[in-house]
């Protein structure tokens, strides 16, 4: 079974590829977590990006395992108010620093190029991190 559509973006209210921290994320829900991934996995989707929340930090994820048909990507943006500015946690499939200060999180959509582009952005819309996926071939460019 395909999933027809170029991009999938799945929203959750805990993160789901972060790891390295004991905080609610689905890694706390072993079973569950891997029932998601095996269903993402058998879709054969695509671009899938995962945007999640309820931390008080920002981050991109990458998920690569070796059975993987597809990268998985996922943007944790949960600092508009209040941030956590002391965080330190390590993140074994995290992608760049933790972004500790206010700031949003975008994801842009380019169809025509065949990429999403997965952005944390300050208060004054000023780029903190930034990761452009594929949903070509659902690898970072």
């Amino acid at each position: 079974m395909r999933a027809p559509a170029d991009a999938h973006l799945i929203v959750s209210s805990i993160q789901l590829l972060a790891e390295g921290h004991g905080y609610e994320r689905w890694g706390n829900l072993p079973l569950e977590r891997d029932r998601f991934l095996r269903t993402v996995r058998y879709s054969g989707a695509r671009g899938v990006v995962i945007v999640s929340g309820d931390r008080h930090i920002g981050a991109m994820y990458r998920d690569a395992t070796a059975d993987h048909r597809s990268v998985l990507w996922e943007m944790t943006s949960s600092g508009v108010t209040h941030p956590w500015t002391t965080a330190n946690e390590p993140g074994p499939n995290r992608v760049g620093p933790l972004v500790r200060e206010t700031h949003y999180g975008l994801v842009s959509f380019d169809l025509a190029a065949g990429m999403l582009t997965l952005s944390l952005r300050g208060v004054n819309n000023q780029t903190l991190q930034e990761q452009r996926v594929s949903i070509l071939a659902s690898t970072a460019g």
